[in-house]
């Protein structure tokens, strides 16, 4: 469980040396990010560890960053430490990622879903809205629900199917009577 301490000291590393923003391309599908870099590599495993990212390397500076659904979480979570502009920032951030309908996640990338914002995203619903787990299986049941064959018993039609067009009374019978030749020719 994280500390309230441990939240206020993110709170003050990411207003001090942290960004808020949106990452990604222009046609609709940018992903809000939380990052921090910085050339202290101590800081920076800790945030991490907080936040539950992994730490980077690039040339003199150590980085850590998340993306979608959790950045989201913690820009809500770290909303109150920050400065004015930081707040502002992530109002705008999280009014984008309300409104936008991702047409792809790139690898690794989460985000919530239209039917239960609670949950997160696993894939496209019927009418292409991001759905969770239960919505898209439910979804997925009902798409395929092919009606079943109907089996016709051909020794006593008022009796279920068994196997090979016969009730069980008849199909064990005929295992029966070939285990009983086979033991005679054998």
């Amino acid at each position: 469980m994280i500390k309230l301490t441990d939240i206020y000291w993110l709170g003050g590393l990411l207003e001090g040396e942290g960004y808020f923003t949106l990452h990604g391309g222009t046609k609709g599908d940018k992903c809000p990010v939380i990052g921090v870099a910085m050339t202290d590599e101590g800081p920076i495993i800790k945030a991490a560890t907080i936040l539950g990212a992994k730490v980077n390397r690039n040339r003199t500076s150590w980085v850590a960053q998340i993306y979608g659904a959790k950045a989201i979480g913690w820009m809500m979570t770290l909303y109150p430490f920050l400065h004015k502009r930081r707040r502002e920032r992530i109002t705008s951030i999280i009014k984008y990622w309300r409104g936008c309908a991702y047409l792809r996640a790139p690898k690794g990338y989460r985000f919530m879903a239209t039917c239960h914002p609670d949950r997160v995203s696993v894939g496209f619903g019927s009418n292409n809205n991001r759905v969770c787990r239960s919505c898209y299986n439910k979804q997925w049941r009902k798409k395929n629900n092919l009606p079943k064959k109907v089996r016709i018993v051909t020794c006593h039609p008022d009796k279920p199917y068994y196997a090979f067009g016969l009730c069980k009374y008849c199909y064990d019978k005929k295992r029966y009577e070939k285990k009983q030749l086979l033991k005679k020719a054998g």
